[in-house]
């Protein structure tokens, strides 16, 4: 008996012993988790947005549930955002004055020009052989699972603009030479490690980590990074925390509570029921999500935003609302959108968020 037991376990060490070698010689191919290939999503839009088609003239107003394809390209007008999910761990927001283009998509890579403005996001790779760059005039980043800003400037040379107006003065018909403005990239991580260089010095690259940001300039190679500052880190955290991956119904900073309280003041009756006039032409079923500012305690924050939500979901069901269709969850001070330190941003971070859920 013990001597079959021996034979046995030796087995098993011959057979670890057999697959190790293996491995280590690469006779064994371990293939990676397959991936479906899905193309990237409108889920969120404030103000006014539109895309273009690879090779199309014509700007299209953009909505919420848009699918984004190869070469398309998005644009957000002033006081406008936009946010793409591109699958569960990697969503983009396109600021203000911005065009991003969706330079390539496939199963194994993404490739996003911005070409103007600023974008911030959370990038995870869906495996290790996943290929994510970001692509500005000035930069391209190699991306391995990080969250990141990137802001698009122009520097002009101040003695470029004296000479321009000199020459406006001399000239009689006032035709001004303009000056050549720097264009230059400002990126800042949040998290991770991300490879960087300047497409005109691609031999000349370098690691940019957490909480540090780099200027890079035009014709110039990358300088040392150096690290971000409170207000830097404050702001783009709510850029990033703010970024839906689910496709938004609708926002609202005016549903108006009792202070402390559940109880829906009724100035809010007008803005709730054009919520429900949307539920009703859609038939789908969403999540009501409270949210707080930051004054109180975090646990009292936490309670009385899934008690609002809560009052809404009622305040919907005596509308005629299936209670089937409607969920709620409470986020409290937890993800803000703006600074919590201004009394405006306080106002926007007090708002409830209506997501789409199926």
């Amino acid at each position: 008996m013990k001597k079959n037991i021996l034979i046995v376990l030796l087995l098993f060490i011959l057979m670890g012993l057999f697959i190790s070698f293996l491995l280590y010689t690469n006779k064994i191919l371990v293939q990676p988790p397959v991936l479906i290939h899905q193309n990237p999503r409108i889920t969120f839009i404030l103000g006014n947005a539109s895309y273009r088609k690879a090779g199309a003239d014509r700007w299209e107003m953009a909505i919420v549930g848009h699918t984004l394809k190869y070469g398309y390209e998005v644009k957000t007008n002033a006081n406008s955002e936009v946010d793409i999910r591109f699958h569960d761990d990697m969503a983009v927001r396109v600021s203000e004055n911005s065009i991003l283009k969706i330079d390539d998509i496939s199963i194994r890579k993404v490739l996003i020009e911005l070409e103007s403005g600023s974008l911030y996001g959370k990038f995870e790779k869906l495996s290790k052989d996943y290929d994510i760059k970001i692509k500005t005039p000035t930069a391209i980043a190699a991306v391995r699972g990080t969250e990141l800003g990137f802001k698009i400037l122009e520097e002009r040379n101040e003695n470029d603009d004296q000479k321009a107006k000199v020459h406006t003065d001399e000239n009689k018909k006032g035709d001004a030479t303009e000056s050549q403005a720097l264009l230059m990239t400002a990126v800042y991580s949040l998290s991770g490690i991300t490879e960087m260089y300047n497409p005109a010095y691609e031999d000349q690259k370098i690691l940019l980590s957490y909480q540090n940001k780099l200027l890079m300039k035009e014709n110039e190679p990358p300088g040392n990074p150096e690290k971000m500052t409170e207000d830097e880190i404050s702001t783009i955290s709510a850029k990033l925390n703010s970024i839906h991956t689910e496709e938004v119904l609708f926002i609202s900073d005016k549903i108006n509570f009792e202070v402390g309280s559940a109880t829906i003041l009724p100035n809010s009756y007008e803005e709730l029921d054009k919520i429900v006039t949307i539920l009703k032409k859609k038939d789908v079923r969403i999540r009501i999500e409270g949210h707080t500012d930051i004054q109180g305690t975090s646990a009292f924050n936490q309670t009385l935003s899934v008690k609002r939500a809560n009052s809404i979901k009622g305040y919907f069901i005596k509308k005629g609302i299936d209670s089937g269709n409607l969920e709620i969850t409470g986020y409290g001070s937890s993800k803000p959108i703006a600074s919590n330190k201004t009394k405006k941003g306080r106002s926007l971070n007090r708002r409830v968020e209506f997501i789409v859920i199926e």
